[in-house]
């Protein structure tokens, strides 16, 4: 009998390299990562990952948020040859790759960043840069003018997204400059300071735009400004904030100029909904805080938007019980009460669009932030076909006698705000939902584990718990804050 030697073993192969997965699907793992991950822990690990964390799939997407994050960009704290062979920590990788892989970069963000015209230039260096996104900080504004817009216009006719948010100091000087992006698809151009030349000037140049954002923030769109936009002819979607009741004619014909127009979304608007023009083409309609909706707004809405995906709408008082909305699929409301309404949960299932046959996702919020758990009872009661909801600022005051109807379609479910929780509320609320796979609970305080455990053990699929107890997202928040001064 004759024993192998540890001659016979082939060492040509280590252990390592056996149990090592193949790079693609290591490079699928590390998608999970975020940015900051991919620099520490996971390049840290050893060479062969640090080499796959630089992988550019990685870094086609850049957000920078911070003056001191910024900075950074401008330090070139290396001299090496290939940016795959860059140590350091996140701040460090990302001042390489913008000083030796720029054409790397397709997206960019900045946040709050102390943007001045000098800084700024270093932008015209990403050549295959598409989208733009600047959320300016109003303190500094001042240093962040015409010349740094027009300088990347001249600079990178490939943009097809520019968004610029919270700039009071631009000008038609600007407009004229993003005009010359003829690649343009998507512009928002929030709280800028411009007339109707420049936007009329715009809407006749930018002929392949398809997506629009004006939000005014703290004054209205007059009827000249949106009359000035009509020379746009392919937009898809349209989003405008605080429009005068007088600009509805024009608006009206500028629908009508756009017949792929699909999504069109409102806020603060004081329109009557007599502006929809052929509604049937439309899919998305977000038409919160339009109060001077009419009567006969509704009942043209039930007739004629028969395919329309999402609704969103601000509901008051009993003229709008009759409302359904039988072809919708996703809806989102907020509803407050009208005056001397003290029980909201009974005039909340007088609501016949809470039993349409096709709703299966439902967004709602109230008005007041200590809504009777009895409204949460109304809304699992009568939306049976639900695989989706969203409801906020429910208070439980009295857990012992919360009779939740069991919706076994829910397998996704938000909470935000609910107040004076215990761990049967969160027992009965699990057993109402049994086969739930994702849930959040935002806002939600005084949270215990025995709480989460008790919502857990009852839900047999789910996957995903969150709780987290920062304030709600700025556009909830915006939302409830409206909603209150509604109120008041």
């Amino acid at each position: 009998m004759s024993i192998s030697t540890t001659s016979d073993v082939p060492m040509e192969i280590s252990t390592y390299e056996q149990t090592l997965l193949p790079d693609y699907l290591m490079l699928k793992i590390f998608q999970y990562f975020s940015q900051e991950e991919l620099c520490q822990p996971i390049s840290q690990v050893c060479k062969h990952w640090y080499v796959l964390s630089c992988s550019n799939e990685f870094w086609k997407k850049i957000y920078v948020e911070g003056t001191i994050s910024f900075q950074m960009l401008f330090k070139n704290t290396d001299n090496p040859t290939d940016v795959q062979y860059i140590y350091g920590g996140y701040k460090q990788r990302l001042s390489n790759i913008f000083h030796y892989n720029p054409n790397n970069i397709s997206f960019l963000l900045l946040r709050h960043c102390d943007l001045t015209d000098e800084r700024f230039k270093f932008i015209s260096n990403l050549k295959q840069l598409q989208e733009l996104i600047i959320y300016v900080d109003p303190n500094t504004c001042e240093n962040f003018t015409d010349e740094s817009i027009i300088h990347i216009a001249e600079h990178l006719q490939g943009l097809k997204r520019l968004c610029i948010h919270d700039h009071f100091t631009l000008t038609d000087q600007s407009l004229f400059a993003i005009s010359t992006l003829s690649n343009l698809r998507d512009l928002d151009i929030s709280c800028l300071d411009i007339t109707d030349n420049g936007l009329s000037y715009m809407s006749k140049n930018l002929v392949s735009l398809s997506s629009l954002t004006m939000d005014n923030d703290n004054s209205y769109l007059t009827r000249t400004e949106i009359s000035s936009l009509h020379g746009f002819r392919n937009l898809t979607r349209v989003e405008f904030t605080l429009l005068e009741p007088s600009s509805e004619r024009a608006f009206s014909e500028l629908i009508k100029n756009n017949g792929n127009l699909r999504i069109v979304r409102l806020m603060d608007c004081e329109l009557s909904g007599e502006f929809i023009y052929q509604p049937h083409r439309l899919r998305h309609l977000d038409m919160i805080f339009c109060q001077r909706l009419k009567r006969k707004f509704y009942k043209y809405f039930q007739k004629e938007i028969a395919k329309l995906d999402y609704f969103r709408v601000s509901i008051n008082g009993e003229c709008d019980y009759y409302i359904t909305f039988p072809y919708v699929q996703e809806l989102a409301v907020c509803i407050y009460p009208s005056s001397g309404d003290l029980d909201l949960s009974n005039t909340l299932a007088k609501y016949k669009f809470l039993k349409s046959p096709n709703l299966t996702k439902l967004d709602i919020w109230f008005g007041e932030d200590n809504i009777d758990q009895s409204c949460l009872e109304v809304v699992l009661a009568n939306c049976r076909n639900l695989t989706y909801l969203s409801i906020g600022s429910v208070y439980f005051s009295d857990s012992e006698k919360l009779n939740l109807t069991v919706s076994p379609n829910i397998e996704t479910f938000s909470a935000h705000s609910f107040g004076n929780v215990d761990i049967l509320m969160f027992w009965k609320l699990g057993a109402a939902l049994p086969n739930l796979i994702e849930a959040e609970f935002i806002e939600v305080r005084n949270v215990t584990p025995p709480m989460a455990e008790a919502f857990r053990s009852q839900c047999r699929y789910l996957l995903k718990l969150n709780f987290e107890s920062y304030p709600l997202p700025p556009s909830k928040r915006r939302i409830m804050d409206r909603l209150n001064d509604s109120i008041l």
